[in-house]
């Protein structure tokens, strides 16, 4: 479901997904570029990791979470 959030999320932007499920070799490509990524997605600006859904709305200013106490 993350994967799909992030996609809308991103929806107006020009972007590319690369699907592990559908060619191994973007998991190799993946692994290269972030050693330690457990989760999908992760995201990338160009080469730069943003990281994982929350991380993408961090960065766009949006809080996924209940921040209350």
């Amino acid at each position: 479901p993350f994967c799909d959030k992030a996609k809308y999320e991103l929806r107006n932007e020009d972007f590319e997904v690369k699907n592990i499920s559908d060619n191994p070799d973007y998991l190799t490509e993946l692994m290269t570029k972030n050693p330690i990524a457990r989760t999908m997605p992760q995201v990338f600006k160009g080469d730069q990791l943003v990281g994982g859904y929350d991380a993408l709305m961090a960065l766009r200013g949006v809080t996924t979470g209940d921040l209350s106490l």
